[in-house]
């Protein structure tokens, strides 16, 4: 069975109960939905401020994501599991991971959707930090769509969360991975700004 076709119950349960949760006890907006794509292998690359943002990014992309989660929360076995049957993966930060890299390119290879936070950890202050190139390497090697996201608000009782996507951006040769990864970077700290409006 391709990682495509994988079920993954879980993760549709999980979104269920958290889309509940979030329109219950949460002002949640979604913005410009429709700019993901419906078909074939994505990338989503967002900023990151809570644990709670790879929930909200699922709740608010019409496609089921799958996520790369630092390698130490699959250490705890009830965890490991949990998050492998949600279909997120690990992979060791600090260094190259090969199994990691192998594993995205082939969930995009096969039509699927993969999110990223290229900051690589959260935001203490809530602004936008340094993206890493590993989102804009992948989305080149791949050849697939990118699509930035902004998630912004605060994760409080009936706090308005707003979730905005941008327009689909398809990866260049004609500029290096850090230079793409800016152009990402820029594009994400756009929808920010358009959050705040």
């Amino acid at each position: 069975m391709s990682d495509r076709q994988r079920p993954y119950p879980m993760y549709w349960l999980v979104r269920a109960l958290a889309w509940w949760t979030m329109h219950t006890f949460l002002c949640l907006s979604v913005h410009n939905r429709q700019r993901v794509p419906t078909e074939g292998g994505l990338i989503v690359v967002c900023n990151h401020i809570s644990n709670i943002d790879p929930v909200l990014l699922g709740i608010a992309t019409p496609r089921l994501l799958r996520y790369m989660a630092k390698a130490e929360l699959f250490q705890n076995r009830w965890l490991g599991t949990f998050l492998r049957s949600l279909g997120a993966f690990p992979i060791r930060r600090g260094g190259s991971d090969r199994g990691a890299i192998r594993k995205a390119l082939s969930i995009t290879a096969t039509g699927g959707c993969l999110a990223i936070f290229p900051e690589g950890h959260r935001s203490k202050d809530g602004k936008l930090g340094q993206g890493m190139t590993g989102a804009a390497f992948l989305a080149r090697r791949a050849g697939c769509v990118v699509v930035p996201a902004a998630i912004s608000g605060h994760y409080r009782l009936f706090q308005r969360v707003t979730v905005r996507f941008g327009e689909p951006i398809q990866p260049t040769v004609d500029v290096s991975n850090e230079e793409f990864m800016g152009i990402l970077m820029d594009h994400i700290a756009e929808l920010l700004q358009e959050n705040t409006k």
